[in-house]
Parts: C-alpha cells; structure tokens; sequence
C-alpha cells in the first residue's frame, strides 16, 4: 500500500507540476475553494507541453464540474516508444490576491472517488497563469517548505527518505493562504521549474 501511494504522488506531480528529478511538498489541506464557487474558465480546455528532449508530450484536459471544482485528466508519455499514462484528478482553482491556483488530488479514473483513506490523501497545490493561448504551471520549492515547517512557521511533517524527503504541510486552508500571503508566491517556487501549456483548438 504504502509503495502504490508513493507511485501515486509522484506520477501526480510528474503528470503536471514536476520537472526532471524535483520533488513537491504535499499539503493535507487544500487552500479553500474560490469565493464565487466557480471554477476559472481561463483554465478549462485542452492544453498541450512542446516536445520535450525524447520528443514526448504532456496533454492535460481541464473540465469544470458542477460543484464548482474541476477535473483534470493528463495524459503523459506521448509518443513514447512505452506507451502513454493516464491519470484523473479531482480539485479546486482559487486565488489569493491577484495569485491563482490549483489544489488538486488523485482520483479513481472510473470513479469520482480519491484514491486514499481520509487519513492519507493530500493535495499537490500549484501557482498557475493563463492567456488566451498559455497555461503556465509553478512548482512549489521542497527545501522552502521545509524551512518553514522547521522554524515553526507551518504546522507539517517531514519524513527523510533513502532516496526522497517527504514534506507534508499539515496547515489549515486558512493558515496555508496566509502563509502564502505573508511570503508572496516568487519566494515559495522553483527557479527554472515551470511547466509550459500551449492552448489546443478543435478542429
């Protein structure tokens, strides 16, 4: 169990927000929902990742449901000599300030139902930007959230691997966006880590 759980998070992360060998924090609460209870309509639609250096794509579809959340569905591995991979996630876009972003956890493709225990699932939240043909997906620094968990400024775990850490923010909703608010989004991410959308069009 513990194995598929661990397999589960970082296809999660690599499917959307995760470059090269990077890891992501991991959040036991997502941030809370938009004000509104509407998803972000700049986001929905079918993005597509350029070629990447084995000539592979990532495309991921965004789909507003009617609770107001979204479901994502990636697809990975495109044009891979191994085929592709597929996974489904449910979520919520919000923002903070003029800041938007994704909270988002693994699903069962054919079920509306998450893939862990109550007690086990955590979200990946993400910074994003849009324009009318780009959607720009942040990754959230390891080592800054783990300083802050360190040094009391968030409540979380931190659990040392043999080959990865795992920081999990325990924060509330409401302690997480005010944490983020107090440091601003340029200081919590990667340098040189984002993932790069462009729009699809049916034609």
């Amino acid at each position: 169990m513990k194995t598929q759980m661990r397999l589960w998070r970082l296809e999660l992360a690599a499917a959307l927000v995760l470059i090269g060998t990077s890891c992501v924090p991991e959040f036991k609460n997502p941030l809370p929902p938009p004000a509104d209870g509407k998803a972000d309509e700049t986001i929905l639609g079918v993005w597509e990742t350029a070629p990447d250096e084995k000539n592979e794509r990532q495309q991921i579809s965004i789909f507003a449901n009617k609770s107001g959340g979204i479901d994502v569905v990636c697809i990975a591995d495109i044009d891979s000599e191994e085929g592709l991979s597929v996974s489904v996630f449910k979520g919520h876009t919000t923002r903070i300030g003029e800041d938007r972003f994704l909270s988002l956890m693994p699903r069962k493709p054919e079920k509306r139902e998450p893939l862990d225990e109550p007690e086990k699932r955590t979200y990946i939240i993400a910074p994003y930007e849009t324009s009318a043909e780009s959607l720009v997906v942040k990754v959230f620094s390891l080592s800054v959230f783990r300083g802050m968990i360190e040094r009391g400024e968030l409540d979380g775990e931190i659990r040392d691997g043999k080959f990865l850490d795992s920081v999990v923010v325990t924060a509330s909703s409401e302690e997480l966006a005010a944490a983020i608010t107090r440091k601003g989004v340029p200081a919590l991410i990667e340098e040189d880590t984002a993932l790069k959308y462009r729009k699809l069009h049916q034609r």
